[in-house]
């Protein structure tokens, strides 16, 4: 019962979420198409963003209307987790935005290397991006309280479930207890919930 009202509560926020965020982004769209704002904005990493978490939340919905393991799950959760994280710290410090969308990239770049490359894409773009715990404290999201679930905690939770995913899966599949079950997805409601909100604090900012 508890979890279907976990369950209930994301649908809500999310559903809500969804609906304002189709319209937003919409006009952020025309903006940019008509150059009222630039792709290095405050408006495109946001938009970027909030679309990529809403096509998160419809492939855990998927996932887990089809019964898929948890590892599917729990790896979107702590990549979303990740995400949220960064856009709400380079929000805060909006002259990383131009690296955030590739400033520092070589255009140079022949594809010899192939690994080489892909580096430059990430962490490797910003001059001195800060690690994801760095971030974190910066945004006040390194600790939990009695009052909420950090965003950094949620993260480390599942990057260990995801770092050691075939052993929890094979404890899920031998020792199957319904109620642990259940108790596993009313945290990643609660986990969702956590993330989502975060997000919307920063996004209607925009």
């Amino acid at each position: 019962m508890e979890e279907k009202l976990m369950q209930e509560s994301f649908h809500d926020l999310y559903n809500v979420f969804a609906k304002r965020a189709e319209e937003k982004n919409k006009e952020i769209r025309i903006k940019f198409k008509d150059n009222q704002i630039g792709f290095a904005s405050k408006e495109m990493i946001s938009f970027v963003v909030s679309e990529c978490l809403m096509e998160d939340v419809e492939t855990i919905y998927e996932l887990k209307n089809k019964g898929a393991s948890d590892r599917y799950t729990d790896c979107i959760i702590r990549n979303m987790c990740e995400q949220v994280i960064e856009y709400i710290y380079i929000m805060n410090h909006s002259e990383l935005i131009p690296e955030y969308f590739g400033e520092n990239l070589n255009d140079e770049w022949n594809g010899k290397n192939l690994f080489k490359g892909l580096r430059r894409t990430g962490g490797a773009r910003f001059k001195e991006r800060k690690s994801v715990s760095e971030m974190s404290v910066d945004i006040g999201e390194k600790t939990s309280d009695d009052e909420k679930v950090s965003l950094y905690d949620i993260y480390s939770v599942k990057a260990e479930y995801e770092h050691h995913s075939y052993f929890h899966h094979m404890l899920n599949t031998i020792c199957y207890v319904n109620d642990e079950n259940e108790s596993a997805e009313e945290m990643d409601y609660m986990y969702l919930i956590y993330i989502l909100t975060a997000f919307i604090r920063t996004y209607d900012t925009v």
